[in-house]
């Protein structure tokens, strides 16, 4: 192929991502679910485990201490997370990139609710 053979091509393809980014939205394309992050949002302090598994539904990992995948950055939640009287973490992800760890107490209370990117 000549030089504006592949350039037209490559332009072609870089306007059909725009477009397409811009009709289903760059959130919709990464998976983002803003109804699961407005659940998130919502959750009180206290709030059972049990519910917050029947609202985000199961998680994807189990830890004994904070699981947000990144510390750096994050130190303040990490650092809530310690000082809290939560024994179990649960992971939950949204889409590609976005991660919701929430801590319970010995009763399967929510006592952090902490969220963060890798």
């Amino acid at each position: 192929m000549n030089y504006r053979i592949q350039h037209l091509v490559g332009l072609t393809a870089a306007m059909a991502i725009l477009l397409v980014t811009l009709i289903m939205g760059c959130e919709r394309m990464l998976g983002f679910d803003r109804r699961m992050h407005a659940r998130v949002r919502r959750l009180e302090m206290g709030t059972e485990l049990a519910e917050v598994k029947a609202l985000l539904g199961e998680p994807v990992r189990e830890s004994d201490a904070c699981c947000l995948p990144q510390r750096h950055g994050f130190e303040q939640e990490f650092q809530q997370a310690e000082e809290s009287t939560a024994v179990r973490y649960f992971l939950w992800r949204n889409g590609i990139n976005w991660y919701y760890c929430m801590g319970f107490d010995p009763d399967d209370k929510l006592v952090v609710n902490v969220e963060g990117h890798s």
